[in-house]
């Protein structure tokens, strides 16, 4: 079918469009194409950026190249029309005299003028024909900057001028707002494309489509105004938006730079009462341990008990898989030990204490087996001897307790809880620990005796002990 001299849709990008490696066209039509309509749609495309049956999704249509898009064109539309075959470059960026400015790029990122013009011909007559098989609503075509953008045309300038009415139009249609996750992502990207081409200003844009589908502007909107009501309304709504919990992510680590504990007071009581449904909150502060050390430091600023049994209780038991990743709660544990980890010298060491404690009371599926800093680190702090309080029996037992089950993975825990029995003057348990180390190959043992029987004056009564003398001697 001939193209017409009439632009019946809008084309987002339409002109003469400079390519990098990639061409990709977002065809949205006014209803789905049927199972005939697709296989014309499909025979009719340009080679280069060809579809296939996977490429639709409802209404939407994703058309795109594979890698060096200008390869395929001049193959399919050059003057001999020949395969072309990739040429393998090699070239040292390291090398003295490189010049990226006079390196000249491969063959598979070329296309002569002629190709390239037959593409772009072909492109918009394939659009009218299928127009005319299925109707279309509205294209869009990205611009690549990086290969020196789009001239565009005068089809491009009129459906600029087409997007407030198609704004309009989609805020009362429900289906837009009810597209399950492919045809609504490619719907998405087709907007924020039209929108940022249209140099559409945010509050020209229907409430209706810019909660439903810029939902992370909205929450960082409210961020700003402060009121936690609206936060925790709107993040309810959206708790599976991996966006709008990056927004919460983002906020928190503004409040943790400034130490504003007062504020993170209130964020934390507020992630934990609307995020305690979704896995999303567990992945993130699984892999960021300020986040989690940040709610938890502000807890233990407040005093609030409850909020820290609800923290521990959120962590506990917790076994996820992101992005092929493994994440449990022995991370949680670990990710808030080295929270409190990066405070020593720098806060309160009953505060830093009660961080280890709560890492220590996250209860986990199975038997912590890596990252066992977090045991090792949390004896160090409750000896007098590295921070001048007073030895507390009752909360170091209960340290031991906890940590003591890890020593043989990660022996220098026995060194520190032998630390904790002498303090505590119970050398018979410290001599316990000590040997414990040596069995299990204390990897700094030969440091641990010279601390006990030369340097450190914590072990003046210990290192005259006999049954450690004798011990000791008959390992020589």
């Amino acid at each position: 079918m001939p193209k017409t001299n009439q632009d019946p849709f809008p084309f987002i990008g339409a002109g003469k469009a400079n390519y990098y490696e990639w061409c990709n066209l977002l065809v949205r039509f006014v209803n789905a194409p049927t199972k005939d309509e697709k296989k014309e749609i499909i025979t009719l495309a340009p080679k280069p950026i060809k579809p296939v049956q996977s490429d639709f999704s409802g209404k939407m249509l994703n058309a795109g190249s594979g890698q060096f898009v200008n390869m395929y064109i001049e193959e399919v539309y050059g003057s001999n029309k020949k395969k072309v075959i990739k040429k393998e470059v090699e070239f040292n960026e390291d090398e003295e005299n490189f010049d990226e400015d006079d390196f000249d790029l491969p063959i598979e990122f070329d296309v002569s003028p002629k190709a390239h013009a037959a593409f772009e011909a072909h492109i918009e007559s394939w659009l009218h024909d299928i127009n005319a098989i299925c109707p279309i609503e509205i294209v869009y075509r990205h611009e690549d900057m990086e290969a020196g953008g789009t001239k565009l045309s005068s089809w491009h300038k009129k459906g600029v001028l087409a997007i407030p009415d198609l704004l309009n139009k989609w805020s009362t249609n429900d289906d837009i707002f009810k597209q399950k996750k492919k045809k609504g992502e490619l719907f998405q990207f087709l907007l924020a494309g039209a929108l940022e081409y249209g140099k559409i200003k945010e509050k020209d844009i229907p409430e209706r489509i810019f909660i439903a589908f810029f939902p992370e502007k909205v929450i960082r909107e409210l961020f700003k105004k402060g009121d936690l009501d609206k936060i925790a309304s709107f993040i309810t709504e959206h708790k599976k938006n991996s966006s709008v919990i990056d927004v919460c992510v983002e906020q928190m680590q503004k409040l943790l730079k400034t130490k504003s504990f007062d504020k993170i007071y209130k964020f934390s009581e507020l992630w934990l009462t609307v995020l305690a449904t979704t896995d999303l909150f567990s992945e993130i502060i699984g892999v960021n341990y300020e986040i989690i050390g940040g709610v938890c430091h502000a807890a233990i600023i407040k005093n609030d008990n409850q909020l820290k049994t609800k923290i521990i209780k959120k962590l506990s038991h917790r076994s996820l898989v992101t992005n092929g990743t493994y994440t449990d709660s022995c991370d949680f544990a670990n990710n808030l030990g080295a929270y409190a980890y990066k405070l020593h010298g720098l806060d309160h060491w009953p505060h830093i204490i009660e961080l280890y404690k709560m890492a220590l009371d996250i209860k986990t599926n199975q038997t912590c087996s890596e990252n066992l800093q977090l045991y090792c680190n949390a004896l160090w702090v409750l000896q007098n001897d590295n921070t001048g309080l007073p030895v507390n029996g009752i909360l170091n037992e209960y340290f031991l307790t906890k940590c003591l089950p890890h020593g043989a993975a990660n022996p220098a825990i026995f060194f520190n809880a032998a630390c904790l029995w002498v303090e505590m003057n119970d050398f018979d348990k410290a001599l316990e620990n000590v040997k414990l180390a040596h069995k299990y190959e204390y990897d700094m043992y030969e440091y641990m005796i010279q601390q006990i029987t030369k340097t450190d004056k914590m072990f003046s009564d210990f290192r005259k002990y006999k049954p450690f003398v004798t011990w000791l001697n008959s390992t020589k």
